[in-house]
């Protein structure tokens, strides 16, 4: 256990909780909750940001421009200036919500997700240009002209059918690539022709809706940086887990091997191996150079709800699922070291691990900390 305790009046459980690595500051929202508390990692309450029409759903941290950002189910990205108290310097309204943030240091580009399993990348730089000229102003910028950056397989605007011209053109899809369109699928030729009569709008618009469909099964549940490859993994309720080239946008592959959705991913740094968790119960270690399963630990009894990497050189992975059971991994045996059940946890909403601080901390209504040494939790 730990000596740290949340004394924090929670008005309600905690829908997410995310640590900002590089700000060292825990940032959560609450069920219902329009407003994005933070925290340190001894849980001591920092500062709570309430200008939100709607629930935030994610926040990241530039470290390099000493940004906080957040996305909210307004639509919205907010960016806020850690160095002149959190004052907020722009907020971009996008077509979707973001669900997921990822900021990665190495393309200085932040990523985000949504439910129709679409990634787009933030041109970061083209987002800060015009702080200084004007501080705030609601929905300024069109984000698919002026701040998102594309993908070296997206299409051009003049290739795309006709209904996609007002969509914001993603930098990547969080879809099965396929060498033959699905049934269904839209192409070039699916597209109504002009004066193509009722029925076939009719049937475009079916196809229309048919994907609109598929899609919905591609929300985006997690993005996570692999540094040291140059990769960006995605995973989603489809139970696949797709790694892009960071910098160009480009598919890598495909891991299949979850029986259903995933929620979470780990990347081992020190072994270089992608460790993924989620709905069937099931941790899932890969090989992203092959794109192979190396093994399946198996062992929860419940949905995984995170998995977290015991520090940038171990080689020891602790996961947990939502009945409360934490388990502690070696990712050599792919033995489990140990098994601690939390207490006083009705269902546990989110996981999280401080490595500076030897920290895991358990979330439901309250934050539940647990401190480890060298080996196990």
């Amino acid at each position: 256990d730990s000596a740290v305790v949340d004394e924090t009046m929670h008005q309600s459980h905690c829908e997410k909780a995310i640590y900002l690595k590089h700000y060292d500051k825990i940032a959560y929202v609450e069920q219902g909750s329009r407003s994005l508390k933070l925290c340190s990692p001894d849980l001591v309450p920092y500062f709570e940001l309430k200008d939100f029409a709607q629930m935030p759903l994610y926040a990241a941290y530039i470290e390099k421009e000493g940004f906080l950002v957040v996305s909210c189910s307004d639509l919205t990205l907010s960016f806020y200036d850690v160095n002149n108290g959190l004052k907020l310097v722009r907020r971009i309204l996008s077509q979707t919500a973001q669900l997921v943030l990822c900021w990665s240091s190495s393309a200085h580009v932040l990523y985000s997700a949504d439910h129709e399993g679409s990634i787009f990348a933030w041109d970061i730089a083209a987002v800060k240009a015009g702080i200084g000229r004007s501080h705030y102003e609601p929905g300024q910028g069109d984000p698919s002209k002026d701040f998102l950056k594309l993908g070296s397989d997206r299409q051009k605007a003049d290739d795309r059918p006709r209904g996609d011209y007002d969509r914001m053109p993603p930098w990547a899809r969080h879809v099965q690539q396929d060498k033959h369109p699905a049934k269904g699928e839209i192409t070039k030729s699916s597209v109504t022709p002009r004066g193509g009569g009722y029925n076939s709008a009719r049937s475009a618009k079916a196809k229309v809706g048919s994907v609109a469909s598929e899609l919905g099964k591609s929300i985006v549940m997690a993005l996570l940086e692999l540094e040291v490859l140059g990769l960006l993994a995605s995973c989603g309720i489809d139970g696949k887990v797709m790694l892009w080239d960071i910098f160009t946008g480009k598919a890598k592959t495909t891991l299949k091997g979850h029986d259903m959705g995933v929620r979470c991913m780990a990347f081992a740094a020190a072994s270089k191996v992608l460790v993924t968790g989620g709905y069937d119960y099931n941790l899932m270690v890969w090989n992203p150079y092959v794109g192979a399963s190396i093994h399946i630990m198996k062992g929860h009894i419940a949905q995984i709800v995170g998995v977290e990497v015991l520090g940038n050189a171990s080689n020891q992975v602790v996961s947990a699922d939502s009945e409360g059971s934490v388990k502690t991994w070696d990712l050599g045996t792919y033995q489990c070291l140990q098994t601690i059940v939390v207490s006083g946890v009705l269902k546990l909403r989110a996981f999280l691990s401080i490595p500076g601080y030897k920290r895991i901390l358990c979330v439901d209504r309250k934050f539940v900390a647990h401190d480890y040494l060298n080996t196990g939790v």
